[in-house]
């Protein structure tokens, strides 16, 4: 019975011993490594998720480890200094005909990062709320953070512009915004034509190249002569061996009655009242580097029945085919009001 007991305690101190002996080999293996094992767990469900849209910031957030593979709070706190900057804004709201909108309810968001009790970098939104003043004018001072997003502009009657910016970066990004006070950020907000009195054409027609003339009208239902627009083209040599490329060539346009105004695509929705010539030409001499066989140009338009509207255009030649290839793209406002909605605008 006392040699089993002997037995049994010398088996328990052996595997004792083993057991101190991995202990120690664990600890050396490791020791070499330059750490100590690591245990990671999932953020808080209150942490806040980064956004999916809104500005670059600094990419050297995601370099905030030590030498030994820990995070290095210093570092993060570095990170977040040079991330978190003064946010100051101003900006002008007007409408369409370019009067300033007063009394317009501004949403947005500042995105600024921080650091959770893990010591990992994180991003917050501060909401805010302002108004446009009589002139339309605001201002936005005294924020922290890597940019700012406008989340809605709100007046009755009225929706932001579909061309209008609406965030801006202020750290590291392809373009870094900067603010100027006596150059306010313009916002333009446009009160909407009713879709029902807004008709749009399209065509798509081929143009001799000999100078002969294209017409037809700016209509979807019955002939109208008031709406007529004539359309004709000439190529250096009409027919015959062209080049590919230097040859002179015109296109001319003629709205009867009417004419057009030149249309800068972000410019205002409202058809000005004067200033249309009933005739516009475009020419290619044929030399220089500027030459080129296509053409995109956009006009707002007034008919000879005192419609107004908006006028895009297409153009393009070659050397090979008779024809030039023209597309037409019009709206027009049917009630006879210089309100234009610029409809299809991305």
């Amino acid at each position: 019975m006392t040699s089993n007991r002997n037995q049994v305690l010398v088996l328990l101190t052996a595997l004792l011993v083993l057991a101190l002996l991995f202990a120690a080999s664990w600890t050396a293996h490791m020791k070499s490594r330059g750490g100590t094992p690591r245990t990671t767990s999932a953020l808080p469900a209150s942490q806040p998720a980064v956004p999916a849209s809104g500005p670059r910031v600094n990419p050297s957030v995601n370099d905030t480890t030590s030498g030994g593979g820990g995070r290095d709070p210093d570092r993060v706190k570095r990170v977040i200094e040079s991330s978190n900057v003064s946010i100051n804004f101003w900006g002008k709201i007007q409408d369409q005909s370019g009067k300033p909108l007063p009394d317009v309810k501004i949403l947005y968001s500042v995105r600024r990062m921080g650091m959770n009790i893990l010591g990992t970098p994180t991003y917050r939104t501060d909401v805010g709320e302002t108004k446009s003043d009589a002139s339309g004018a605001f201002a936005i001072n005294g924020k922290q953070g890597d940019g700012i997003e406008f989340d809605s502009f709100q007046k009755a009657g009225y929706q932001l512009s579909s061309r209008t910016a609406r965030t801006f970066a202020y750290v590291q990004a392809p373009t870094i915004f900067t603010p100027d006070q006596h150059h306010p950020v313009v916002f333009t907000m446009v009160k909407p034509a009713n879709p029902l009195q807004l008709t749009e054409i399209t065509k798509r027609i081929s143009v001799p190249c000999d100078g002969t003339p294209v017409t037809f009208d700016l209509t979807n239902n019955s002939p109208n002569d008031r709406r007529r627009l004539k359309i004709s083209c000439l190529r250096e040599p009409a027919f015959g061996p062209v080049p590919a490329r230097n040859y002179p060539w015109s296109l001319t346009m003629t709205l009867d009655g009417g004419g057009f105004v030149s249309l800068d695509p972000g410019g205002f929705y409202q058809a000005p009242a004067q200033g249309y010539q009933p005739e516009t030409t475009y020419k290619m001499s044929g030399v220089g580097a500027a030459w080129q066989s296509t053409i995109a140009v956009n006009f707002y338009i007034k008919t000879g029945d005192n419609l107004y509207g908006r006028l895009s255009v297409q153009f393009s030649l070659n050397n090979k085919d008779p024809d030039a290839l023209m597309g037409l793209d019009a709206v027009l406002n049917e009630t006879g009001s210089r309100d234009l909605e610029m409809q299809g605008v991305p």
